[in-house]
């Protein structure tokens, strides 16, 4: 559609010149002098500009047209699974569309498992709004290469399975390889990709990979975790609420209330184990601590219980 619009465009602008040009001779018969000649010269100097244009998007127009028409030799497989919906193939035209039906039909997914290698830029980069727009996690399994770092970059939570393949290269184009390369795989950068790695990747040719070590990925944030699907989302949230109980237990007011009141210290973390970030200061943690319903249940205790000859914690 875009190639099209693109294309009316163009006929549209070649029609303006071609009667403009014609104005400009009739006019010049007529005896008009120097009217003529300005306008004939404004039309060159405007085919030329328009002329620069289209070779500078010569490789979006090509890749354009490349996706509209080159039928997709590829075959990909996609169904659903409880709550997650795999993927496996290239991300070639109509991948989107249709995972996005599926999505539409099934509106309690949380996950999409992905098994590619790449496929079109135009649609890792359409898959990934979608995933993001719906904040589905995206778990990989066995290789997620090129337009596929653009899907997992977009993940909510983003996993793979060990053994997968995590490779990125240059960006197929047609004249200077891997120009817009780092541009078009910002987001993967941007997502925590290993900066050193990521430079790497783009001295690959489009035909080769450079692969990415897993344990790599995740000591940068990349990926969050690293294990099969199962195993993952139960780590995942396990991981969660060992990182709150050991941000928790820095301050006095948490030890105090983990040694005593283990109940209302357990409905604490389960609360934080969801909101709390990495380094946050243990006053900021008292303070948040405040807040929190089950804290606030625990102070009321605290002090009936002083107030009836209790020991009371403070």
């Amino acid at each position: 559609m875009a190639l099209f619009v693109e294309f009316l465009i163009l006929c549209i602008w070649f029609w303006q010149v071609v009667g403009t040009w014609r104005s400009a001779t009739r006019r010049a018969s007529e005896g008009l002098k120097n009217g003529p000649g300005i306008v004939k010269f404004l039309v060159i100097l405007g085919t030329i500009a328009t002329a620069i244009n289209l070779l500078s998007n010569v490789q979006v127009y090509y890749a354009l047209l490349d996706h509209a028409i080159t039928p997709s030799v590829s075959k990909y497989e996609l169904h659903v699974d409880d709550n997650r919906i795999v993927f496996v193939g290239q991300l070639a035209s109509g991948v989107t569309n249709a995972i996005s039906n599926e999505l539409a039909d099934h509106p309690g997914i949380e996950t999409l498992i992905i098994e590619s290698s790449g496929g079109y830029i135009f649609e890792g980069n359409q898959l990934a709004v979608l995933v993001s727009s719906h904040s589905l996690n995206v778990h990989a399994r066995k290789i997620c290469a090129s337009s596929c770092l653009l899907v997992l970059a977009a993940g909510n939570l983003r996993s793979a399975a060990p053994g997968t393949g995590i490779g990125l290269h240059q960006a197929r184009t047609i004249f200077d390889e891997g120009m817009e390369s780092e541009s078009i795989f910002m987001p993967v950068l941007l997502a925590g990709f290993p900066k050193d790695e990521f430079e790497r990747s783009m001295s690959a040719p489009h035909d080769d990979m450079w692969y990415v070590d897993l344990r790599k990925a995740k000591t940068s944030g990349f990926l969050h975790y690293i294990g099969y699907m199962s195993d993952a989302e139960v780590a995942i949230e396990h991981d969660n609420r060992n990182q709150a109980a050991q941000l928790l237990i820095t301050s006095p007011l948490f030890r105090e209330l983990a040694e005593f009141y283990p109940e209302v210290y357990e409905r604490v973390l389960d609360r934080f184990s969801s909101e709390v970030s990495i380094g946050m200061a243990p006053e900021t943690l008292t303070e948040k601590g405040m807040q929190n319903p089950a804290l606030n249940t625990f102070n009321k205790y605290n002090e009936i219980n002083k107030i009836n000859g209790g020991p009371g914690r403070t």
